[in-house]
């Protein structure tokens, strides 16, 4: 089976109590956090997952979704400042 692939650009912003709160700003509706910056792929592949099923319930149609890739990844762009 083919997965697809989503670039989502992501925006990270210091959380108060350390790590970070991670969003993006074409997915209003993909929000987490993460401690640590070596977790986000995995924290990020569960956000999707999360807001894909949120936009299924809904019966939306999920950003991008009609794209078809080979490959799966994240793209990251972030001010880590």
């Amino acid at each position: 089976m083919m997965e697809r692939f989503f670039k989502i650009p992501l925006v990270l912003e210091p959380a108060p109590e350390g790590g970070w709160i991670v969003r993006s700003p074409i997915i209003p509706e993909l929000v987490t956090e993460v401690d640590d910056i070596l977790d986000l792929e995995e924290t990020v592949k569960d956000a999707v997952a999360a807001a894909k099923e949120f936009f299924q319930d809904l019966g939306k149609r999920f950003p991008n979704a009609n794209k078809r890739r080979q490959t799966v990844g994240i793209i990251l762009g972030a001010f880590l400042g």
